[in-house]
């Protein structure tokens, strides 16, 4: 993965947080795999998805495990 992709995916990270109240959503960038995680306050309950860092499509996996994480947790 490009430094320009995890800086992308960093700004955009940054730029949903506010948007989950009912949990947190974080990321990790460590020996060569992005992690992005989401844990609920209330429950013990975590949703991981595990990006290897040559993915072309990185971004586009982080969005959409955002999005889904989003609907499927934090809509009300």
């Amino acid at each position: 993965m490009e430094a320009t992709t995890l800086q992308k995916i960093k700004v955009y990270m940054q730029s949903i947080r506010p948007f989950f109240v009912n949990g947190n959503i974080r990321l990790i960038a460590e020996n060569g795999i992005v992690k992005v995680h989401y844990k609920s306050a209330f429950i013990d309950f975590n949703v991981k998805e595990r990006i290897p860092m040559g993915d072309k499509q990185a971004f586009d996996t982080v969005k959409r495990f955002c999005f889904n994480a989003y609907c499927d947790y934090e809509w009300d």
